[in-house]
């Protein structure tokens, strides 16, 4: 009987454990510190650019990031540091493509479609002025707290309470400019 008691509460134990082990899994998962960047190479009439070379260089990277893009020229970097990036593509009978100043933040997964134009490789065409990318991928709200409004201070002891007064201090200084003063 004691042999089945403690065979028992070996059994409980292990599954104990596998519980605990398990609760805190999606707490672990959640913590991203990195980002990703993928994109399709094509030409100007749209058709994709197999085989293209893509470089993606950063001062967030020691050395630079490469990849071939597949048939369908697509091509897709993963655990990358936030930072601005250069990402510099090219391909047999075009000119090379560079485009600077890449923001990537962490958990974004930005995709940027790049049209290639003919010529030769010696040629680049750099594009430095752009539409922000935004990455559809993902829903994700995001609040950045400067150390201004961190050292603003709050009722309570809740993080929430930092992101409430900023909002509720943009609308006391909304409607007191508003207000005439005599």
């Amino acid at each position: 009987m004691s042999r089945r008691v403690s065979w028992l509460g070996c059994v409980s134990a292990v599954l104990l454990v596998c519980a605990l082990v398990f609760t805190m899994l999606p707490g672990v998962a959640a913590q991203e510190t990195t980002g990703g960047l993928k994109g399709y190479v094509k030409d100007k009439s749209g058709a994709s650019v197999p085989k293209a070379e893509v470089e993606l260089t950063s001062d967030a990277l020691i050395v630079p990031k490469k990849a071939v893009a597949d048939n369908a020229g697509y091509f897709y970097f993963s655990v990358l540091p936030p930072g601005n990036y250069t990402l510099t593509v090219s391909a047999s009978g075009f000119r090379t493509y560079k485009q600077v100043g890449i923001p990537l933040t962490v958990g974004a997964l930005p995709t940027i479609d790049i049209n290639m134009e003919i010529g030769s490789v010696a040629e680049t065409i750099e594009v430095t002025g752009r539409a922000p990318i935004v990455d559809v991928t993902t829903s994700k709200v995001a609040v950045t707290i400067t150390p201004a409004t961190a050292r603003t201070p709050t009722s309570s002891r809740a993080w929430t309470q930092v992101t409430l007064n900023k909002v509720e201090s943009n609308k006391t200084l909304s409607s007191n400019s508003s207000r005439k003063f005599k």
